[in-house]
C-alpha cells in the first residue's frame, strides 16, 4: 500500500520533499481511516463467528421433560446452524452473526416462555447455537421423535435453504407424516429462511410440507399451495378451527414480507410468531 502510494504521488509532485503540509495530512487522514476499516473488518469477522454449544444425551433431556412445555424443531438432519440471519443494515459491523435455529428459538422463548429442543446424530458432540440438540443413535432417533412430538406445545418445521433438490428427505419426510398421522397439525409452526438463492426450491419444499399435513401430499394440492402461498412467506402457521365440521378443516395462515424490498430479519420473525399466536392460538 505504502509503494501504490509512493507510486501514484511521484509523477505529481516529482519529488516527495515538495509535499505540502495539507497534502501530508491527507496521506495521514487515509492511512488513519484505512486503519480503522481494518480493525473493523477484524471485528467483524471475530463477531461473525457462531460459538458452539455442547448437546445432550436424549435420554437425559426427556427424564426432565415429563410435565414441562416446549418446542420440538424439526429439520432435516445434518443442516444444523447453516442458515445464516443476515446482517443488520447499519450495525452489521459490530453484531454477532445468528443462525436460523437460534433466532426461532429465542422467538419461541419470547413469546410463549418455554425451551426449543431438537435431535441431532449420536455422533455430534456440539452444535450451533440455538436449541438444546438432543443426541439420538441411528435406530432410536424415532422413537425419541416420537416422544417429543407427543409432549410438544409448539411444532417448529424448519426448512434450510439451499436445497439442489426440491425432493424433501426421507427422514424429515417421515415427521412430517407423523404430525399428520397423530393429528398434530395446529401445533405447527413452519418457518422459511430469508429468501436467498435457491429460495424457490425452499418455496416448493414448504408447499410438500403443507399438502402433507392435510392428508393430501399429491401434485394437486401441492401446486395450489404453491399458487395461494406467497413467495415472500417466511412463517406459516397451520390454523384448525373449532367444532365438528371445522375441526376437520385446517388451513394455513401465511406471515409473509409486505414490501418486496423489504429483507427478513431477526425482527420479522420474532414479530411474525408473536402475531402468529394472537391470530390463531396453540392448543
Amino acid at each position: 500500500m505504502v509503494l501504490l502510494t509512493v507510486a501514484i504521488l511521484l509523477p505529481l509532485v516529482g519529488d516527495l520533499g515538495d509535499l505540502g503540509e495539507s497534502t501530508m495530512a491527507f496521506i495521514g487522514g487515509m492511512w488513519t481511516l484505512l486503519f480503522v476499516i481494518g480493525v473493523a473488518q477484524a471485528w467483524s469477522a471475530k463477531r461473525a463467528h457462531v460459538p458452539p454449544q455442547r448437546t445432550e444425551e436424549a435420554a437425559d433431556v426427556l427424564r426432565r421433560l415429563k410435565n414441562d412445555e416446549y418446542c420440538v424443531l424439526l429439520r432435516p438432519f445434518d443442516h444444523e446452524g447453516k442458515t445464516l440471519m443476515p446482517r443488520k443494515r447499519w450495525t452489521g459491523v459490530v453484531a454477532r452473526v445468528q443462525t436460523l435455529e437460534q433466532t426461532m428459538a429465542k422467538a419461541v422463548t419470547a413469546t410463549f416462555g418455554i425451551p426449543t429442543y431438537a435431535i441431532v446424530d449420536q455422533r455430534i458432540k456440539s452444535a450451533p447455537p440455538g436449541p438444546t440438540y438432543l443426541r439420538a443413535a441411528h435406530d432410536e432417533w424415532q422413537s425419541v421423535a416420537l416422544k417429543l412430538l407427543g409432549g410438544a406445545k409448539v411444532i417448529m418445521v424448519l426448512l434450510p435453504e439451499g436445497p439442489d433438490d426440491p425432493e424433501i428427505r426421507e427422514g424429515f419426510a417421515w415427521e412430517v407424516e407423523q404430525i399428520a398421522d397423530w393429528g398434530l397439525q395446529a401445533r405447527v409452526l413452519m418457518v422459511l429462511p430469508p429468501q436467498r438463492k435457491g429460495y424457490g426450491v425452499v418455496h416448493e419444499q414448504a408447499c410438500q410440507v403443507l399438502a402433507t399435513l392435510e392428508g393430501q401430499p399429491n401434485p394437486l394440492v401441492v401446486d395450489h399451495y404453491q399458487q395461494v402461498m406467497p413467495r415472500s412467506t417466511v412463517l406459516v402457521k397451520v390454523w384448525q378451527g373449532d367444532g365438528l365440521l371445522t375441526a376437520l378443516i385446517r388451513q394455513p395462515v401465511f406471515y409473509h414480507l409486505k414490501s418486496r424490498w423489504a429483507r427478513a430479519s431477526e425482527t420479522t420473525y420474532s414479530k411474525g410468531v408473536a402475531e402468529l399466536a394472537r391470530a390463531s392460538p396453540w392448543p
